[in-house]
């Protein structure tokens, strides 16, 4: 089970966020692109760095890509990123054990 850190009701949010430093999380961008990594670290200004990341994108049928005839699924390995508070669309982060 996942818990989506954007919609989370707290009273101290940035504790919620610091009890889920190290754990899997998955990342919504402005653009529609998935990015699942490690939870590393975040700032003020609510920026959020995450390791060892694959990105995912849907590729669409196009012209511009003549070798893509259906919807597919696009992963690549992109090591540590940052993600710019302004890209975030949802953060999940996953639960750790029954609470």
């Amino acid at each position: 089970r996942d818990i989506c850190l954007m919609t989370e009701r707290s009273r101290d949010h940035v504790s919620v966020l610091r009890g889920s430093l190290g754990r899997h999380a998955r990342v919504l961008v402005d653009d529609g692109r998935v990015l699942v990594g490690v939870f590393l670290c975040f700032d003020k200004q609510g920026n959020v760095v995450l390791g060892q990341t694959e990105e995912f994108r849907l590729l669409q049928p196009s012209e511009e890509r003549p070798g893509v005839l259906k919807q597919q699924l696009e992963q690549r390995p992109m090591g540590s990123v940052l993600v710019p508070h302004a890209l975030l669309r949802q953060f999940w982060v996953e639960k750790q054990g029954e609470e």
